[in-house]
């Protein structure tokens, strides 16, 4: 995938897996354009083609994750992630949003303003399905947006092309600006939408302008704090958020340690109880994940004890693990600790073999840890293994906040 792209995002609560969502969902990708309609979805287990309203109602009933992709004329990715938890009969939705949406255009598509418009049509049309908060375009040069795992944190910035939900009416108000046009949408949410640019991939001082005025006449407390370097703990301070329509529930009640870590570990680690339980629990989650079949990087994120599970869309650890960071960096504000796993081929007395790696930090804890379980994956008739224990790496993990030598965070 290209490096220089155009990003539609968006989250909300659709049950894709249900026939009359699922059909309706790929029908406003075929609306859009040719170039919105994928090749090909990838999911953890198989791949899926061609892409037709029956076989992604069967692609959803087994996969939690799809990638969808299309290479001509022009490169498109699109991320959908669901929650597995949601397709539980008799189970009722245990947290805000069930559905993430996120499509990665190259810039090159985009030579004049229709294909912008194309775009924010798209947008509007997935913010009318899925009826979320928030979502947003944003164009190569603007400051990269995340999507949202609490959003009770507040939202992460404006776009090029922002939706809101009705829930935000009174918390984001703004007279008449210069190149910013507000559009209602049906619901009772609103598109705010900034002025076109000449190129999509270079940066814009019209866009910039009209962006900056914007800021300047909306509560700085609805949005989260911004942080110099990304690695840094973000500000403490208040934040104004409204009543949601959807539940602010992201804690995974189905998540339980079952695996339990070698004692010699716990003491050399020096770990809290409550950190003991995380590494056990993603462990656990991402043996099996390893026993189900192709493995998809997955994040735990503790805030102060309330723990989400974010799998991420991905079909390779190459492809999963920077999405996985990236989840994390994105909420490392609210965190006091968080797990990540992915699995990475070795070979040990000269036997090739996978290994499970789960990286972990807690804000008060001068170093990281990293954890590797060998195992050998389900083949033919070979029964899945694991090989060995678990052990402890000397290699410390990528560090979320960065530590001086006495553990102090900077």
């Amino acid at each position: 995938m290209t490096d220089v792209y155009v990003t539609l995002s968006m989250a909300g609560y659709k049950p894709l897996w249900e026939p009359e969502h699922g059909r309706a969902f790929l029908e406003i990708l075929q609306r859009a354009g040719q170039v919105y309609v994928p090749e090909i979805g990838e999911g953890p287990r198989t791949k899926y083609r061609p892409i037709d309203p029956d076989t992604l109602v069967r692609a959803w009933s087994r996969e939690t994750s799809i990638v969808f992709r299309r290479r001509r004329p022009f490169e498109v990715d699109t991320y959908v992630t669901i929650d597995l938890r949601d397709r539980e009969e008799g189970v009722p939705p245990r947290s805000w949003a069930t559905t993430d949406f996120s499509t990665y255009v190259d810039a090159a598509y985009f030579s004049t303003p229709a294909q912008l418009d194309e775009l924010l049509g798209l947008g509007s049309a997935l913010y009318d399905f899925f009826s979320p908060y928030y979502g947003f375009i944003v164009l190569p040069w603007m400051r990269k947006l995340a999507s949202v795992i609490f959003p009770d944190q507040g939202i992460p910035g404006l776009g090029w092309a922002t939706w809101l939900g009705p829930e935000y009416d009174d918390l984001v108000q703004f007279p008449p600006l210069e190149g910013v046009s507000v559009q209602p949408m049906a619901d009772g949410g609103r598109l705010i939408v900034l002025p076109r640019p000449r190129r999509v991939e270079e940066p814009d001082e019209a866009v910039q302008r009209a962006l900056d005025s914007l800021l300047s006449h909306i509560d700085p407390l609805v949005f989260q704090a911004e942080r110099p370097d990304p690695f840094a703990p973000m500000p403490k301070r208040a934040v104004r958020v409204p009543k949601f329509r959807f539940k602010l529930d992201s804690t995974y009640s189905d998540l339980r340690p079952s695996m339990t870590l070698d004692p010699a570990i716990v003491t050399q680690i020096g770990a809290t109880p409550e950190f003991v339980d995380l590494l056990s629990m993603a462990l656990t989650h991402a043996v099996d994940s390893a026993k189900e079949g192709p493995f998809s990087p997955f994040a735990i994120l503790d805030a102060g004890g309330q723990r989400a599970l974010v799998r991420v869309a991905a079909t390779t650890t190459e492809e999963g693990l920077p999405r996985a960071y990236d989840t994390v960096r994105a909420e490392a504000g609210r965190l006091t600790a968080y797990a990540i796993a992915y699995v990475t081929s070795t070979v040990a007395e000269d036997r090739r073999s996978k290994a499970i790696v789960v990286e972990a930090a807690e804000r008060n804890r001068p170093y990281p840890v990293k954890l590797v379980q060998r195992y050998r994956p389900r083949r033919g008739q070979r029964r899945f293994e694991l090989i060995g224990s678990t052990t402890l790496t000397a290699e410390g993990a990528q560090l979320l906040w960065r530590q001086d030598h006495r553990g102090h965070v900077q």
